[in-house]
């Protein structure tokens, strides 16, 4: 799931699944989110449901950097993901996240729009925003 070069955030929009990660096993299910902080790390899917259906959004390095406001929370966060990448949401927290991916998926779907990498940018931003807010709570 991991490619060179990006972070991954997933969404679990059905089912559930266990994959491991640097040796540690944690189970993902419904409504949970997820990052993948680190394309070194070793990240294997195991099993999974078979309704298991998830949302990934790949994003690089450099246009994280670009979307992330600042805040100190980054650090903090990104350590943090090394112990638990999952995130458990409340029910509004899910609402939130998954306003966020299909917002992303429309956004990316608008090519033409003649401020497409700011738009992104700003989705994005908001996205990890969200995800700091979330992560908060853990």
């Amino acid at each position: 799931m991991q490619r060179d070069g990006y972070i991954t955030h997933v969404w679990c929009s059905s089912g559930e699944c266990v994959f491991v990660m640097d040796r540690q096993a944690f189970r993902f299910a419904k409504d949970d989110c997820l990052i993948v902080p680190n394309q070194e790390l070793e990240f294997a899917v195991g099993q999974k449901s078979d309704n298991c259906a998830v949302e990934v959004v790949h994003v690089s390095f450099s246009f994280i950097q670009t979307a992330t406001p600042q805040s100190n929370y980054g650090t903090l966060g990104h350590f943090a993901l090394f112990e638990n990448p999952v995130m458990h949401l409340r029910p509004e927290q899910q609402r939130v996240c998954a306003l966020n991916f299909n917002y992303i998926w429309r956004r990316l779907a608008m090519e033409t729009h003649r401020f497409h990498r700011e738009a992104m940018r700003n989705a994005i931003g908001c996205m990890i925003i969200d995800f700091f807010d979330f992560h908060t709570e853990l």
